[in-house]
């Protein structure tokens, strides 16, 4: 069975209490950190490139999720850098005016996929995982793109570090901080898992949110 018998009643009331706020999630909310305004400075680009994975929380839930599966694979961190060249490369898509099917549902999609993953403890290899979520990382920079279209070169360069930098320290942070965690208290595990039930939960209600809408 997909789910164990004891981690599905707490899929379920996570669901349920994060449907209406997913339900309320639009595409655009996470796809302009300047006010909808493209970025015309330097700074500007660096603010949105940092603001980006922050303000759209389908993509900070996905990043998060990284950190503790990270954990769960040998180099995991390691493999985290193929999320950040998988981003940089949608982005470039994006900014050349080609279009990639089913966006924001991938997106979901690849939420809810980590999410069960962490919950369910499910390792594997450093390869398959790299391969995986840089794939993902397409997708999930395509949106990323949205928000740096018609920006100057300096512009588009700042946000793209800003964007790559956040990413891997949030991921890292989240990876280190559990490594660190599980050295020291024995109910850390539990605490994992239930990070990866909410982690899902939200992509799940995300998903159910554009479905709907």
């Amino acid at each position: 069975m997909f789910f164990s018998k004891s981690l599905l009643p707490k899929f379920a009331i996570v669901f349920v209490v994060l449907c209406v706020f997913g339900s309320s999630i639009g595409p655009a909310e996470a796809h302009h950190p300047m006010d909808f305004q493209t970025p015309q400075t330097v700074l500007q680009g660096l603010l949105s490139g940092f603001g980006h994975p922050i303000i759209g929380l389908d993509h900070l839930a996905f990043v998060v999720g990284l950190g503790f599966m990270g954990a769960l694979v040998p180099s995991g961190l390691a493999a985290l850098s193929s999320f950040i060249i998988g981003c940089l490369v949608g982005c470039t898509i994006h900014l050349n005016s080609f279009d990639l099917p089913l966006v924001e549902l991938i997106i979901a999609s690849s939420v809810i996929l980590v999410g069960v993953m962490i919950a369910l403890r499910y390792a594997i290899s450093t390869y398959a995982f790299a391969v995986a979520i840089g794939i993902f990382g397409v997708f999930h920079g395509y949106a990323y793109g949205e928000a740096i279209i018609g920006a100057e070169a300096s512009v588009l360069g700042a946000y793209l570090m800003g964007l790559s930098l956040v990413q891997f320290c949030i991921g890292a942070a989240v990876y280190f901080g559990l490594r660190l965690l599980r050295s020291k208290f024995s109910r850390i595990d539990f605490g994992a898992r239930m990070a990866g039930i909410t982690i899902g939960g939200f992509g799940a209600a995300t998903l159910f949110g554009q479905v709907i809408s």
